[in-house]
């Protein structure tokens, strides 16, 4: 059984383009990125959040033309003493 991981994801790139001609084609789906995050999360098991957050920022990056993605793995009820809401992995990664 797998665990529970809440995932955010922050994406930069150019939004000039779609938001000036009101353009689907010249923005990304979120569709797709979540598609990506979802294939990552539900495919090969990993050991570590963080290994979770460099697949995912690694796929959106290989499959999307951003510039940067940040990557949030949250881990609700992570196995730890002390009273904690979550920990979290954190990372960004650029082209």
């Amino acid at each position: 059984m797998g665990q529970r991981f809440e995932v955010d994801v922050e994406i930069m790139l150019d939004l000039a383009p779609a938001g000036r001609d009101d353009d689907l084609s010249k923005t990304i789906s979120y569709a797709e990125v979540y598609a990506v995050v979802e294939n990552v999360l539900t495919g090969p098991p990993l050991q570590l959040i963080e290994a979770v957050a460099e697949r995912v920022a690694r796929d959106i990056l290989g499959n999307f033309p951003v510039l940067r993605v940040m990557v949030r793995v949250k881990k609700p009820g992570a196995p730890v003493p002390g009273n904690f809401d979550f920990m979290a992995a954190e990372i960004e990664r650029g082209r």
